[in-house]
């Protein structure tokens, strides 16, 4: 816990430490000390400002609300009520846009700050907040149902021991009646380059609902392929349009690292994948955000989000691992 100092009444920083708890943690620790933690720091002390601003900015802006409301009130029961809605709702949205703006900015910073710098750890990656993985991707996948609107941002690329991936947040929408778009997909992308090209498709998914059957197309156009082992066959279901390629394809390594992906990032998410052309497509349905930044009130020198991003990778870079072994994908 942090003590406050007498005489700015501010708190006086601890020192960030990392302890490396598993074996894919080694050498973090290094370079943590050598070139995050300063980032770390200053990222601390402008978090500090930033939460007495929005501190500052609560006090004064929630009780606004009230002449908002009624004056948006007396506008629709005296004048036009159309009017004094949009009204309402447009200045009640000014006013908590202003409230959250030291929340932006502090997520702002630590992406640019030290999600850039963290990144670095993994060597040939890089990070780019507003770019996003190509829409041909996405277009040429058989497990992207039809969308309207391709959002994507917080992009990861590079190599990983000479494989080319990449990976983004992503959000995809469709227009419903009256042109209103809604979500179909919320989460994570990833895109593995492989050296080998497949005869065919083979799609992997897990049924969920909705997600589910807006799937359907592709994967009813496809052989049904069986898993050798009956827990996946559970826990998915396989189309291909070569079964031998799909088997070469589909092993019980695999598998296991698909799943633990998918427990890593969100254990009730949904994951898909599918390989085709030159490439392994995964996707992974979740409201989490794995580049954000925690609350504003959590100190930017508790590692345990680094902790997680690790683990996450490292479950990325698992996934790779098994590819490289499998003789068949040719890495």
């Amino acid at each position: 816990m942090d003590i406050p100092d007498v005489q700015t009444n501010r708190p006086i920083m601890a020192s960030a430490t990392f302890v490396e708890r598993a074996p894919y943690e080694k050498g973090f620790a290094d370079f943590f000390e050598k070139e995050l933690k300063g980032h770390l720091q200053k990222a601390e002390e402008g978090r500090i400002i930033l939460l007495e601003e929005y501190k500052h900015r609560k006090t004064i802006g929630y009780p606004l609300y009230i002449p908002i409301i009624l004056l948006a009130g007396v506008i629709v029961l005296y004048a036009d009520p159309q009017f004094g809605l949009f009204a309402g709702i447009g200045l009640g949205a000014l006013l908590y846009g202003w409230i959250q703006g030291p929340v932006h900015k502090y997520r702002s910073n630590v992406k640019e700050g030290i999600i850039a710098e963290l990144v670095k750890f993994f060597g040939e990656l890089t990070f780019a907040e507003s770019k996003k993985i190509s829409e041909k991707i996405l277009e040429d996948s058989g497990i992207i149902p039809s969308y309207t609107t391709y959002n994507g941002s917080d992009y990861l690329s590079g190599n990983y021991d000479g494989v080319p991936m990449e990976m983004c947040e992503v959000e995809l929408k469709q227009k419903g009646n009256k042109d209103r778009e809604f979500t179909i997909f919320r989460g994570e992308m990833f895109n593995i380059k492989l050296k080998k090209t497949f005869k065919g498709k083979t799609l992997v998914r897990k049924d969920s609902g909705f997600l589910g059957n807006a799937f359907g197309g592709m994967f009813s156009k496809l052989e049904k392929v069986k898993l050798e082992d009956p827990k996946f066959e559970k826990e998915f279901e396989v189309c291909g349009s070569d079964q031998v390629e799909a088997r070469y394809l589909l092993t019980t390594a695999f598998m296991e690292r698909l799943l633990t992906l998918r427990d890593t990032f969100d254990k009730d998410g949904t994951i898909q994948c599918e390989f085709s052309n030159d490439h392994l497509f995964i996707t992974i349905a979740t409201t989490r955000d794995l580049f954000e930044a925690g609350p504003i009130e959590k100190s930017c020198l508790d590692t345990e989000d680094i902790h997680t991003f690790l683990a996450q990778m490292e479950s990325v870079f698992q996934v790779i691992e098994v590819l490289k072994l499998n003789k068949y994908t040719g890495l």
